[in-house]
């Protein structure tokens, strides 16, 4: 988001990270995101980029969280995803916007891909009842969203449509 500051876009990209750490490790332990992860992370986004970005910061915010609601709706809706997991997206969505959830989205699409080799293999080769096949998708938007950070730091902008 062009407005931040860049202590500001730092400090809101630690602050992601560590959010998605803990709803990854939520989801990886409980196969839960709980809301008490979710919400009150959305509502402090909202309020955060409207005090740095006003009112345009605000709708930026919220069209983020609202694109990031429906990128995995559609799976969710199938009962393919848990709702955490959109809910997640959808803290990604109110932190980065648009463009940044988008970016995030691909990335996690990608260790989505490479977690879903590693369960498949694992099913296959492990004797043991961990291996039970289902993946808790919180630990590839955790590190699709990262990725997509560490984009954005390295000079790229986010992907735009």
């Amino acid at each position: 988001m062009p407005y931040l500051a860049p202590w500001a876009k730092y400090l809101l990209y630690v602050w992601l990270a560590a959010v998605c750490l803990a709803a990854s490790v939520s989801d990886v332990r409980s196969r839960r995101i709980p809301n008490k992860i979710t919400y009150p992370t959305v509502l402090t986004l909202l309020a955060f980029h409207t005090v740095l970005g006003g009112l345009p910061g605000f709708y930026a915010s919220g069209l983020g969280l609202l694109a990031g609601l429906s990128v995995l709706f559609a799976p969710y809706a199938l009962g393919k995803m848990g709702a955490g997991d959109v809910k997640l997206m959808g803290v990604v969505g109110a932190a980065l916007g648009v463009t940044g959830v988008i970016t995030a989205f691909l990335f996690t699409c990608l260790a989505g891909g490479v977690q879903g080799a590693y369960y498949l293999v694992r099913r296959y080769t492990a004797k043991d009842a961990a291996s039970d096949g289902k993946m808790c998708y919180g630990l590839a938007i955790a590190a699709g969203t990262v990725a997509a950070m560490i984009w954005n730091l390295a000079g790229k902008e986010f992907i735009r449509f």
